[in-house]
């Protein structure tokens, strides 16, 4: 009977062992990098200042999460409310775990019209 108890026990143990090895990884993810201006309508920039959020998911959403402006560590928290010195253009980063988002912006910037892929402003050409 002992024999066949190891066996049974080594069995399940197996069993259960397989769908962790195959399991997809479900680690930390940062899933938005936003940044805006202090309230609806109002861009970020060195007069009104930004806020800057990360947004998480996975079995580690509550991880750490720093955030990094020009690659100077500013906070910890997932959150930081950013008052620039200056409007210049400048890259943001969230860091959670091996999750990174990243993305260069020039001031102001408008969340609601987004900048270019490759990080320049918008024309502002007139009409002729």
């Amino acid at each position: 009977m002992r024999t066949t108890m190891t066996g049974l026990a080594a069995a399940t143990l197996a069993a259960c062992a397989i769908p962790v090895i195959a399991a997809p990884n479900a680690a930390a993810e940062i899933e938005k990098l936003i940044v805006m201006g202090p309230d609806y309508g109002i861009p970020c920039s060195s007069e009104w200042g930004c806020q800057i959020r990360a947004v998480t998911g996975g079995v580690d959403a509550y991880d750490p999460v720093t955030i990094t402006i020009d690659g100077e560590v500013v906070s910890t928290s997932g959150f930081y409310d950013w008052y620039p010195v200056e409007d210049r253009t400048y890259t943001i980063a969230a860091i959670q775990n091996a999750s990174k988002r990243s993305m260069t912006i020039t001031l102001p910037y408008d969340y609601q019209r987004p900048q270019s892929l490759s990080g320049e402003a918008p024309s502002s050409g007139s009409a002729s």
